[in-house]
């Protein structure tokens, strides 16, 4: 989405990050409109939130996504980012050393490529092939123990777009491999702009304790700004007022605009090879 402000009588064109606009046939939810109601009008959360979150809203999350795993997290993984940019840059920052590289799929978010340009770490791409699901050419759990520990392999899962699949596809967690993984509550919800996220340690083995990689974490979050304390504090009741009717619906739309989308872009003569996508908000042609 473009968006445009007007600087010393010059006009400025933006791209927004990936996300519904307010002109759009999508719109928010009830619940998470009066569930921030709720907690403005509490005025209980007025002051500072701790750097990493809310303990409510961290121990929230935890247990929602472990709704999707066959371990329980705790509000100790999760750590609250200013939407899941931010999110994004905290590995990149952290884990960066001399010699280090990330491989990244091409095409991919751009913020991810801005990120590590900035920390000047090397980028390493794989090509996304629209006729192969990016779960069957990447599986975790093929890498060893051994190579994982000699490698020091870490993954990073943007599940931005999670529960917004039309197909079933597998939900892979880390076992072996430290898994970092970003959220938010926005694009399933609709709500882009309250840019609240998360990036959460998927750690059962407890290689990122070792190096004290959660420590650093912390202290890390200690510069950064995240998101405002009453918004924060809504997260428990949107994660469990908000109704299967309003996610079915949101499926039901996105599923219906991918297809008129494919089908238009048939009709364009320099695009080709639409692939009508399995979820999100997107699509790759070539």
């Amino acid at each position: 989405m473009q968006t445009q402000s007007r600087h010393h009588g010059k006009t400025k064109e933006s791209q927004s990050p990936q996300g519904s606009s307010g002109k759009s046939e999508f719109r928010g939810n009830s619940a998470a409109e009066q569930a921030i109601l709720d907690s403005l009008r509490s005025r209980e959360f007025n002051r500072y939130a701790p750097t990493a979150g809310l303990l409510q809203t961290t121990r929230a999350i935890a247990e929602y996504l472990s709704c999707d795993l066959p371990y329980q997290l705790s509000s100790d993984d999760v750590f609250i980012t200013s939407g899941c940019t931010q999110a994004i840059d905290v590995p990149v920052s952290l884990l960066v050393r001399p010699g280090a590289n990330i491989l990244l799929p091409r095409p991919g978010f751009p913020v991810y490529e801005l990120s590590t340009a900035f920390r000047q770490v090397e980028v390493r791409h794989y090509d996304l092939l629209p006729e192969e699901p990016l779960w069957k050419r990447i599986h975790l759990p093929s890498f060893g123990e051994e190579t994982v520990k000699r490698l020091g392999i870490v993954v990073i899962a943007d599940e931005v777009y999670g529960h917004l699949a039309f197909v079933a596809n597998p939900f892979v967690f880390g076992s072996i491999v430290p898994v970092l993984t970003l959220g938010l509550l926005s694009k399933r919800r609709i709500i882009p702009g309250w840019r609240l996220g998360w990036l959460v340690t998927n750690d059962p083995c407890g290689t990122f304790r070792k190096p004290k990689v959660v420590e650093r974490m912390n202290k890390y979050f200690d510069i950064l700004g995240g998101p405002a304390s009453f918004i924060q504090a809504a997260v428990p009741s949107i994660l469990e007022q908000t109704d299967e009717v309003f996610f079915k619906k949101t499926i039901n739309i996105l599923r219906h605009t991918s297809d008129i989308c494919c089908k238009e872009i048939k009709d364009i003569p320099c695009i080709s090879r639409p692939h009508k996508p399995q979820g999100s908000m997107v699509m790759i042609v070539q």
